[in-house]
């Protein structure tokens, strides 16, 4: 009788560790974070996102930030929302709290600790941007003065002291840099003939027919039945910025599109779409004489922020 009694204590005690050990195992994850603060259990959820810094993946970096923000405010320790405040916005100055997540009380008082830091974040990330067209990287160079001018417009800074000439500075860098190398002069022609108009073209197989351009007055240049751009959708600290470049497109004797190529980056992601949209592109053709030709033309693109285009 003693022996069965000992054996279901036995067993109880035995089934109680295996009940517990899920419990003690349980990872820490932001998804666990995030359900303490749900339930108001902020001091759990600030224990587990205190264990997460520095091992979290990249991605959820400012999330994690974000969520102890969101803690402290709820147990008003004052000091250390700044803190983390300050944090989030030397990690990222373009970043805002959404309406989604923060009551309008928490979004003026992020606003209001973010805006003294931002000067200063200026003034660095114009010196990291000259450093690197100083040492001619152009295209760290055209990132951090982007990141300037977008930094500036975004929080109304041209009229801080100094600012302005940061602006004006770094928009002359970036499109210094964004401007392509002027081709050298021809050699000079000692005796040039009188120009005149050629000839209508020939009958020249198609691979070694004349591609006319902008040079050529005497041509009709093309006229755009379809050239619809395809749309930007701009994410991150991309949604705020500015950015603009060239594409090259040769159009035959029909109209259509037979070669488009990027001769001043636009966007990396924005780039190929633009090449692939550009090949389905119809046109009047150009004409010389009265006599359709091919012609190389030019056009520029502006992204602008939150998604425009011109």
């Amino acid at each position: 009788m003693h022996l069965r009694r000992s054996t279901r204590i036995a067993v109880a005690l035995a089934g109680c560790l295996v009940a517990a050990t899920p419990a003690l195992a349980q990872p820490e994850t932001l998804a666990r974070a995030k359900d303490f603060y749900a339930s108001a259990a902020y001091e759990e959820a600030l224990d587990v996102l205190r264990k997460l810094n520095g091992s979290a993946p990249a991605t959820e970096a400012r999330e994690i930030a974000v969520y102890q923000l969101f803690c402290l405010v709820a147990l008003g320790r004052t000091d250390e929302t700044k803190k983390t405040i300050e944090t989030i916005v030397r990690a990222d100055p373009l970043y805002h709290l959404s309406e989604q997540d923060a009551s309008p009380r928490v979004r003026q008082m992020f606003e209001d600790i973010r805006r003294p830091l931002l000067p200063a974040i200026v003034k660095d990330l114009y010196t990291k941007a000259k450093a690197a067209y100083d040492r001619k990287d152009a295209a760290e160079a055209v990132a951090g003065f982007d990141k300037v001018v977008a930094l500036i417009d975004d929080a109304s800074l041209s009229d801080s002291p100094g600012i302005g000439d940061i602006l004006t500075l770094a928009t002359g860098f970036r499109d210094l840099v964004k401007a392509p190398a002027a081709a050298p002069p021809p050699p000079a022609d000692p005796a040039p003939a009188p120009k005149t108009d050629p000839p209508p073209p020939t009958n020249t197989p198609a691979s070694e027919a004349r591609i006319y351009g902008p040079d050529d007055t005497f041509v009709v240049r093309p006229v755009g039945i379809s050239n619809q751009l395809p749309p930007w959708r701009p994410t991150g600290a991309d949604f705020r910025m500015e950015f603009s470049g060239d594409i090259e497109v040769v159009i035959d004797e029909a109209g259509k599109v037979i070669s488009a190529t990027i001769r001043r980056s636009i966007h990396r992601l924005y780039d190929p779409l633009l090449v692939e949209a550009a090949k389905k592109w119809k046109y009047q053709p150009a004409t010389a004489n009265g006599t359709p030709v091919r012609y190389r033309y030019f056009l520029e693109v502006n992204l602008k922020p939150g998604g425009g285009i011109r």
